[in-house]
């Protein structure tokens, strides 16, 4: 018995960290050349420590936090 403990458990690991994987891989987006990604919630603070409100990215990636952040993009053409 003690082994099929230990082989449930790893499964359940196992499982666990797949899931993670795939819920950051999901979470990170990526900027088409001819859009522009604006991100915004709680996106940071400026130098002089007020918040912002959006961020924008052109050609390249960002991780999206859950919940705080969303995204959407802007088309160039």
């Amino acid at each position: 018995m003690p082994n099929i403990f230990g082989l449930i458990l790893t499964c359940v690991i196992v499982v666990i960290v797949f899931s993670l994987l795939l819920f950051l891989i999901k979470r990170y987006k990526k900027c088409p050349s001819d859009k522009v990604m604006v991100i915004y919630g709680k996106v940071g603070t400026n130098k002089d420590g007020t918040a912002r409100s959006a961020k924008c990215i052109h050609g390249g990636a960002a991780f999206i936090k859950p919940i705080v952040q969303a995204y959407e993009y802007m088309d160039l053409t």
